[in-house]
């Protein structure tokens, strides 16, 4: 079945309704009551098994080997538990107001039995009264976790609604393309004015809307409408509307082809027919006004219920009578999308001052309930009650919920993690000396000595795995976009500068589709708020791979290890990434691909890992070179300069015969020899399809620093959805390639505090000047500098998450000891291999060395999932 053919299967000449109405479940003094608690108060799940005997069937969640109850399901309606522990009612289709109400007063006197037990209440309110958002834990449902880490990806609010935010939604019917299409339109265009009035949060992010400033959780204070504020700060592709809504030839297809076209967020292994797979796709879309095989209304808060029952007859009464629709359709028909955006916006900032459509809001709301009223009304007096007095639901009824402010406490397993190794360290100290001598022998090194490790290892959880798959395939997908446009429009690759030879080899395209098979993409990450800036992208080698696995198998025997996993196994399983196999798996993939491309017979692969042996990470090496040959390959570790072509094979100096280079030389490496017999024996035989390049020397594109400054250059941005766009806004810093003919540095001396320069090639932080490390005079000679010797680019300064570790060195061995436990700044390294995030590299530097000294490399465990 087709996604149209399913949603032209909707049609109906019936005319039903149905109601989702979230609440939150409140204790007896306002305070959120979340999913599950440690043996303290029942949760919301304990609630809805206690309202269990009277429903049908349970609904369970099978989330990482356990299963967990989130619903209730009988006839008339379903219970459901929403991603923040929201506590929904779905009521099935009814043909009257009167239907719903019964089965809501039902569900009402029902939930209260169970809720007075324990001096628990219902809260038809918009916003939770006493969190931020990410003080609130999502409930155990992966579907939830992936929706939540796409919203921390792509916006800025997303998880605000997620967590913290309850509606009330209606669905109605159509009967054909012409009805669904006048349906959609006009309901989108009246959201703006639903929002508005029936404007039920008070508090959000614990502070009053209208007041000035920030809350506590750093979220601008809403003026009013935070529903509309969030949705527009969420993710863009499947927020707000659909603009295709706004085209005179919309159509069951037209919005068929915008959902297929939105990036995977979620997509469950099992479906038990096609029909399963069309619901979830079209559910994992968050509009206004939404198209499923009935047409969902979702602009407004949750409210009480005569609130409820009012809004739910206004719609009835417009949408099931062709009059009024048809009278607001020749009224709205014409409008844009950014009439509608436009809308919302004006209503936020002028409430009854603001014009909307060409009219007064009031005046719009009484046209709205005329045309309501060419049906009978039984349930309106509440909301003509609130226009007469032009006031709306945010204003215009008693709450007792008040502003609270105090320090804001994100929902974070791993700072508990942290929490547990740190907080013992006093019995620690012996063990720390041991753990020093143990090190003397590591193997964990870089340019022949033993690194710096974290004596506290990272604990990832699974929300945090999650984020790194979304966030990675978010960022392949843009660089996608640029790749292809760089192969085919001579204007856009003239944005990159390179010299001759180095464009001779990057404009070189392998016969394989993967255009950086190995990348590393370092960001500074919160891991308590899920907010993150990059810092750098790594292609070709992406060295000091060694430690990821290395540090892991050390960090085992120490004490502080052994609490952590003491303390959680029970609970929680965690594995160490192993780096080393997924790379040598995509690696096969990318060869095979390239073999029936360019019609080599496929055999047992010979592989060379080749670099200057002299000049690399070639610690990271052996490890390759094993699980190269564990996977039933040769391999062998060259040198560049030793290989030799003869037109037909490249190999080394001893005759090993290659199909595949893993190539780990950087082109700034390989320039100073590029005349050598080696180097150019490599070229020749790649440029003739003799030996398979992996990764080639076109990788340089992500690689190369300017690339920061080409993303938020207009003419690429015009390649990216809003979305993406949302995205280098959000996450890749102000940067500039610094030019005497480009820029002016004048902004960047008056804030230098604020910037860093860094060189457009380099590695391991080398020739990085921080502005805020240096004073006025020598910030700006420096500039100047860099300014004329070319080759450098500036770039906003990141904030960077601090965590509690100790730096185990061997060579400051007292150091190590004296210093005890410091605060130390974080930055994750997410390898991606064909696209695909592969594990995590975290390295960390304490305060109080040089701010580009990330030498410390931290063991990463993650929380296993069980499918």
């Amino acid at each position: 079945m087709q996604l149209s053919e399913y949603i032209k299967n909707g049609e109906t000449p019936e005319q039903f309704l149905g109601a989702e109405i979230e609440h939150f479940i409140l204790d007896e003094n306002n305070k959120s009551v979340f999913y599950s608690y440690e043996d303290t108060k029942p949760g919301v799940q304990d609630i809805i098994e206690e309202l269990s005997p009277k429903y049908d069937e349970k609904i369970y969640e099978n989330f990482n080997g356990k299963k967990y109850l989130i619903g209730l399901r009988r006839d008339d309606c379903d219970i459901t538990i929403e991603p923040g522990a929201q506590f929904e009612i779905s009521i099935k289709k009814c043909k009257t107001v009167q239907e719903i109400e019964n089965i809501y007063n039902k569900f009402l006197d029902e939930v209260k039995v169970v809720l007075d037990k324990h001096k628990y209440h219902l809260a038809h309110i918009g916003y939770r009264p006493d969190c931020c958002a990410l003080e609130v834990p999502i409930i155990p449902k992966m579907r939830y976790i992936c929706m939540d880490a796409n919203f921390k990806n792509v916006g800025t609010q997303g998880f605000c609604m997620m967590r913290c935010s309850a509606a009330t939604q209606l669905t109605i019917d159509y009967s054909s393309g012409e009805d669904c299409k006048k349906k959609m339109k006009v309901a989108t265009v009246i959201s703006p004015l639903i929002y508005f009035l029936l404007d039920n949060s008070p508090i959000f992010e614990r502070r009053k809307v209208r007041s000035e400033g920030l809350c506590p959780s750093g979220i601008p204070v809403a003026k009013r409408m935070a529903r509309w504020q969030i949705w527009n700060n969420a993710d863009a592709d499947r927020c707000t509307s659909v603009h295709e809504i706004f085209d005179d030839d919309f159509s069951y297809e037209k919005y068929a082809n915008v959902i297929k076209a939105l990036p995977e967020v979620y997509m469950p292994k099992n479906f038990e027919n096609d029909e399963e797979k069309i619901k979830h796709e079209l559910s994992m879309c968050f509009y206004d006004v939404r198209l499923k095989n009935k047409i969902e209304i979702r602009p407004a808060d949750s409210m009480p219920k005569d609130f409820t029952m009012a809004y739910i007859e206004l719609l009835q009464n417009i949408f099931y009578n062709s009059e009024a629709l048809d009278k607001l359709w020749d009224k709205y028909k014409n409008l844009t999308f950014e009439d509608y955006k436009n809308a919302g916006k004006e209503l936020q900032e002028k409430g009854w001052d603001a014009n909307v459509y060409g009219q007064n809001v009031y005046d719009a709301w009484v046209e709205l309930l005329d045309f309501a009223k060419l049906k009978p009304c039984n349930y309106s007096m509440p909301i003509e009650k609130l226009v007469e007095k032009k006031s709306c639901l945010l204003d215009g009824i008693k709450n007792d919920y008040t502003e609270i402010e105090g320090a804001f406490s994100p929902v974070s397993k791993t700072e508990t993690w942290t929490q547990i190794q740190a907080n013992a360290f006093k019995d620690y100290n012996q063990d720390l000396k041991d753990h020093l001598k143990f090190r003397e022998d590591s193997k964990v090194s870089y340019e022949g000595k033993v690194s710096c490790t974290g004596y506290f290892a990272k604990f990832f959880d699974i929300n945090n795995q999650v984020q790194f798959k979304l966030l990675t395939q978010k960022t392949c997908n843009i660089l996608k976009k640029i790749y292809d446009e760089y192969y085919k429009n001579p204007q856009f690759k003239s944005l990159f500068e390179w010299d001759e030879y180095s464009s001779k080899l990057i404009n070189f395209k392998p016969k394989y589709s993967a255009d950086f098979p190995m990348a590393r993409f370092d960001i500074f990450f919160n891991d308590a708020i899920g907010q993150f800036e990059f810092c750098e992208l790594n292609t070709g080698g992406s060295a000091a791979m060694n430690k990821v696995t290395g540090t892991c198998e050390e960090i085992k025997n120490t004490l502080p290890y052994k609490k952590v996993i003491g303390e959680t196994k029970s609970k929680i399983n965690f594995n160490s990434a192993d780096v080393y196999t997924p790379w040598v798996k995509e690696f096969e993939k990318i060869y095979l691909e390239w073999a029936k491309n360019t019609k080599h017979e496929s055999k047992k692969l010979n592989v060379a890992i080749v670099d200057l042996l002299d000049n690399c990470q070639i610690e990271d090496f052996p490890p390759f070179k094993e699980t190269f040959i564990q996977n039933g390959m040769n391999c062998e570790i060259c040198d560049l300069r030793d290989l030799r072509f003869d037109g037909k094979n490249l190999t080394n100096k001893d005759g090993y015969k290659i199909d595949a280079v893993y190539k780990r030389i950087t082109l700034d490496d390989l320039i100073p020899f590029k005349e050598a017999q080696g180097a150019q024996a490599f070229v020749e035989a790649v440029f003739n399809d003799k030996v398979c390049p992996i990764d080639w020397f076109n990788s340089q594109i992500v690689h190369d620093k300017q690339l920061f400054a080409i993303l938020h250059e207009p003419e690429t941005q015009k390649l990216l959805d809003e979305s993406e766009k949302d995205f280098v806004k959000l996450h890749v810093p102000e940067t500039h390639i610094l030019s005497e003919n480009t820029i002016d540095i004048s902004k960047f001396i008056d804030n230098k505090n604020d910037y860093l320069i860094k060189p457009i090639n380099s590695r391991d932080a080398k020739n990085v000047f921080i502005g805020k490390e240096m004073n006025e005079k020598d910030w700006e000679a420096t500039l100047n500098k860099c300014m004329e010797t070319g080759g450098f680019i500036i770039q906003k300064f990141a904030t960077m998450q601090t965590s509690a570790n100790i730096c185990v060195d061997i060579y400051n061995k007292n150091d190590t000891l004296t210093s005890g436990i410091q605060q130390c700044c974080n930055m994750e390294g997410l390898y991606c291999y064909n696209s695909h995030f592969s594990g995590t590299y975290l390295r960390q530097r304490r305060l109080d060395k040089d701010a580009s000294d990330f030498d410390m490399a931290v063991p990463v465990f993650y929380e296993e999932y069980k499918n």
